[in-house]
């Protein structure tokens, strides 16, 4: 049963892990890359074409006022009548259907001229617009004549006449000036042509652009995704124990990652190191429980309280030795714990044990001395160091706590006889004791230690001014 839903539990594990896996990252930024490019190419496109058309437009537009000047230049007035050559400088004028048609209106929009290439456009001034330009108003644009589309332009002037030549009606004074209106119509077939030919044009050499960029972009991702793909393979060595960890030069925005990698290899490393250690002081520590039971035992005589008080004591090693061996590593965020509460019910503990000692304690606890240290973790650790206090004073116990901007300090003295200071390193090492005499088995401190070490705890060693020892603690 538990089989089988294990492998239930593997294949649903499996297929998540192929659905979250559907893109890999580089195929990630190639895709948000090309979507990137299809946008700005596309805005490039726009704007280009648009430069463009504004500039073929200028130009139609400057090229057919220069034909409008040229028949300006052309025109001529005889007994007040606007005349234009039958010949005429621009060629296409004198063409039947040349795609290029001049025409002349009066001050009432009425055609007075038109060239001989617009002969067969027969209604197109019907259709002309701005056939009463203003004096001296431009006009350009596109129209459409017969379905067909054409590029338009219109100038209205003011021509001067000469007063003395022209006749008089009703004895009044004729007009000096008349109002015409100069247009050109011209096929825009060449005009859409050029436009189109500039599309695909640009088209095919922005798609050219994209390609070459996209090209670059996947070579620049490869070279930039190298240093994971090494750290995949580094990692991979790691699980096949052919490297012990981490080394060799990766990019500083990897430096986090390989850094974290390495501490929890190294913690894994100190992890299994521990666990023997425990089996190892788990063994220690029955040596002298089972010599004292087995000594009551051959002795059929011994007080039968003592065995079982041995045995007790046993079971509590056994216990406390098989726990600590599983302790996994501390969380990386823990929540805050009062320092004063902890060492406060220590304080009450140890009292009741040490009770035939009379011990005084003095307690300077500030309220304020908190650290990110796991609740059980802290107790095992001021737990020992105040149970050595007060199992190696004389008569009085002092601790003291203080905080600060990166934690709090504890000091925790005594009045013993302190220890000496070749011996303060020492004593940390497993199974270091001062005292042979009084009971336990030289784990304590090194228990300190380790958990020091998981937390960085700076655990150190002086003098106090009881006269006994001092230990002194830096918790964050």
């Amino acid at each position: 049963m538990n089989t089988e839903i294990n492998r239930r539990t593997d294949q649903q594990t499996a297929s998540l892990t192929v659905k979250g896996a559907f893109l890999s990252l580089n195929q990630r930024l190639l895709a948000a890359t090309a979507l990137i490019l299809i946008i700005f190419l596309g805005l490039v496109y726009l704007a280009l074409e648009q430069a463009f058309v504004s500039s073929v437009t200028r130009t139609e537009a400057e090229r057919l006022h220069s034909n409008i000047l040229l028949l300006l230049a052309e025109a001529q007035t005889t007994e007040g009548v606007l005349s234009m050559p039958e010949q005429l400088q621009e060629a296409r004028f004198n063409q039947l259907d040349s795609g290029l048609y001049a025409y002349i209106f009066n001050s009432d929009g009425d055609e007075i001229w038109r060239s001989y290439s617009a002969i067969a456009l027969r209604d197109a001034p019907s259709l002309m617009p701005f056939k009463n330009a203003g004096v001296g108003q431009d006009y350009f644009g596109l129209t459409e004549v017969y379905g067909e589309g054409f590029l338009y332009a219109s100038m209205g002037v003011a021509w001067e006449l000469d007063s003395g030549s022209l006749p008089s009606k009703d004895n009044r004074v004729p007009p000096k000036q008349q109002h015409y209106t100069f247009s050109l119509l011209e096929s825009a077939d060449f005009f859409h042509s050029e436009l189109e030919a500039f599309r695909k044009n640009l088209l095919l050499r922005l798609l050219g652009v994209g390609a070459l960029l996209l090209v670059a972009q996947l070579l620049v991702l490869r070279l930039g995704l190298l240093p994971l793909k090494r750290l995949s393979r580094d990692v991979q060595r790691v699980e096949q124990g052919e490297i012990q960890g981490l080394g060799g030069a990766y990019p500083k925005e990897l430096h986090g990652l390989t850094e974290n990698l390495n501490q929890l290899l190294e913690h894994e490393h100190k992890q299994r190191e521990q666990y023997r250690n425990r089996m190892t002081d788990l063994a220690h520590s029955l040596k002298t429980p089972l010599a004292i039971a087995s000594g009551a035992l051959l002795d059929k005589q011994q007080d039968r309280d003592l065995l079982a008080e041995q045995l007790q004591q046993m079971d509590q090693i056994v216990q406390y030795q098989l726990q600590r061996a599983g302790r996994v590593r501390p969380a990386l965020i823990q929540s805050k714990q009062a320092v004063s509460a902890v060492i406060e019910r220590l304080e009450s503990a140890l009292q009741k044990v040490y009770s035939e000692k009379q011990i005084t304690t003095q307690l300077q606890l500030d309220p304020n001395a908190v650290c990110r240290v796991d609740e059980g973790d802290l107790m095992e650790l001021l737990g020992n160091l105040m149970d050595n206090a007060f199992k190696y004073c004389d008569s009085c116990v002092a601790v003291e706590t203080q905080s600060h901007a990166k934690g709090c300090s504890i000091r925790i003295a005594d009045d013993g006889s302190g220890i000496p200071a070749d011996r303060r390193e020492k004593i940390f090492a497993r199974g270091q004791r001062l005292d042979t005499q009084a009971p336990g088995q030289g784990i304590g401190l090194a228990v300190v230690n380790d958990i020091a070490n998981s937390y960085s705890i700076t655990v150190s060693i002086g003098s106090s001014d009881l006269g006994g020892a001092l230990f002194m603690l830096e918790l964050p």
